[in-house]
Order: structure tokens, then C-alpha cells, then sequence
């Protein structure tokens, strides 16, 4: 059987040389390529340097925390890629904080090995577990995220759709948005694209380059692409790397989110009811 993980690269950021020792074996076992660094600056360098397809990142760095680390990454000079922030700390703020960072919160205790392990597969392995895939409880068997910074917009969205029986997730920015699709596997996403904190465009790259979130659809919705001459470089940009699966202006109708829904999933809805949705 072949080793979808062999060749893979993966840079372990931590300044304790008998961690570092314990993750290279535990990596190296699994068939990837191993990198480390000792402090943050030097993470940040090495990413670019050695454009790694995982990053294992202690907390506490010497110089640069590691929730800084992220934020850096979020910079469309590097590739997006897949964050297992390892720490002693289990308070709320600290999972909370890795959450919206976009990153894997994995605690530094007995079961780390496995755990590791595990996560690892997950979130490099080119046919993701789908035994592990969340059941959908909405009515209708289809789950939507939607990822916006005014959440307004995410509330709007979610009571149209809350009509068709169909129970949407909501994030307020890229990051928060790709942590959340990796653990929920919705079936859709619908992202602005102008936010802080990770764009529409960082969501798509972290997205289309795991494996576990890749086959998602993302349709970008954003009211500054109502401008066709605005639109164009984005459509270039993204639909032109098959990442977006289409693109709504805002506001959005309930008719619109619903046949964009059903083109992308296996979504079916009574014409008679889509008909009768408002407008607006």
C-alpha cells in the first residue's frame, strides 16, 4: 500500500530540543520530510524558505508567540497550509484563540503521540476518514457555513435559509471559517471576501489545500464585486485555479442561496416554496 504522506514536508517550530526529538521520530515514522525551528522569526523564515505542507508550532516560541506566528501567516506571500499549535495550556481563551486562529489545538499531555498521529493523517492524507464526517441533523441533510464579518449579514442569511429546513455554521473570518469547515465538513460555504483576520482568498487556499476540506464548494458573496470591471480579477484569480465554486453579489435573495445550494450539493427543495421565498 502506498504512503500518501511520504515526500510531504513538515516544519516542527519548538525551542525544546527533546520535543523537537520526540515529533521528528513520530513524523519520520509516518514517511514525512522533517524541518525545525527553535523561535518564531526563524519559523516564519523557514516557511518560505522551505514551503513545508504542515506547520507543528509550539506556543510558547522564545521571541514570537505562536498565535503571532499565525497572524503572519495569514499574508498572501505565504502558501496557505495546515497549523497544530502543541501546548501545555488548556484554559478556554487559549482553545478559543486557536480556534479563530484557523489552527489545531492538540494538548502537550500522555495521548500526544496518537493524537498527533491521528490529526496528522487527517489533515494530509488524500482521501480524508469519512467515517469521522459529523452527522447532519438539519432537516433537509445539508449544512452551510457562512463566513462574514458583520454578523448581520451571517443572521440574515441563516433565518432565510432556516425556512428550507437547512442549518448553517457562521464564522466571522477566514481563519475561524477554516477551522471550522475542517471539524463541521459542511457542505457549502459562502464567504465575503474583503475581512480581517483572513479574506475570502485566504479561505479558499487553506480550504482547496487540505485534503480533508478540499472537495467543499466556496462561493464568494461580496458587494464589491457588483462592479463587473471589479469582478473580473477576482473571477480571474480564483475561479481560473478552480478554487471558487461561484460567485453572489450582496444582498442575496433566499431564491438565489437556495439554487446556488443545489447546483453544488444534492440539495432538493419544492419549486412551490422557492417561488413563494421574498425577494429579498
Amino acid at each position: 500500500m502506498l504512503n500518501s504522506l511520504a515526500g510531504k514536508k513538515v516544519l516542527i517550530a519548538d525551542d525544546d530540543p527533546n520535543v523537537v526529538s520526540g515529533l521528528e521520530s513520530c513524523c519520520r515514522a509516518l514517511g514525512l520530510e522533517v524541518h525545525s525551528s527553535s523561535d518564531g522569526l526563524r519559523t516564519l523564515l523557514k516557511v518560505a524558505k522551505e514551503d513545508p505542507d504542515l506547520l507543528i508550532l509550539d506556543l510558547n516560541l522564545p521571541d514570537v508567540d505562536g498565535f503571532r506566528v499565525c497572524e503572519r501567516l495569514t499574508d498572501p506571500k505565504f502558501r496557505p497550509l495546515p497549523v497544530i499549535i502543541l501546548t501545555g495550556r488548556s484554559d478556554e481563551d487559549t482553545i478559543s484563540r486557536c480556534e479563530e486562529m484557523g489552527a489545531v489545538y492538540l494538548f502537550k499531555g500522555s495521548q500526544l503521540a496518537s493524537e498527533l498521529e491521528a490529526t496528522i493523517r487527517r489533515l494530509m492524507e488524500d482521501q480524508p476518514d469519512n467515517s469521522s464526517r459529523p452527522v447532519h441533523h438539519s432537516s433537509q441533510g445539508v449544512r452551510v457555513l457562512v463566513v462574514d464579518d458583520d454578523p448581520i449579514i451571517a443572521k440574515s442569511i441563516a433565518a432565510k435559509l432556516s425556512r428550507f429546513g437547512i442549518e448553517t455554521l457562521s464564522a466571522s473570518n477566514g481563519m475561524q471559517g477554516f477551522w471550522l469547515a475542517l471539524r463541521e465538513q459542511p457542505d457549502i460555504i459562502f464567504t465575503d471576501y474583503f475581512m480581517a483576520g483572513g479574506d475570502g482568498r485566504y479561505l479558499l487556499g487553506r480550504i482547496k489545500s487540505t485534503p480533508a476540506t478540499k472537495s467543499i464548494p466556496v462561493v464568494i458573496m461580496s458587494g464589491s464585486l457588483d462592479d463587473r470591471l471589479q469582478r473580473m480579477p477576482v473571477e480571474r484569480d480564483l475561479r481560473g485555479r478552480g478554487q471558487a465554486a461561484g460567485f453572489l453579489s450582496k444582498p442575496t435573495s433566499a431564491r438565489t442561496l437556495i439554487a446556488e445550494i443545489q447546483r453544488h450539493t444534492s440539495l432538493r427543495v419544492d419549486p412551490g416554496l422557492i417561488e413563494s421565498a421574498p425577494l429579498l
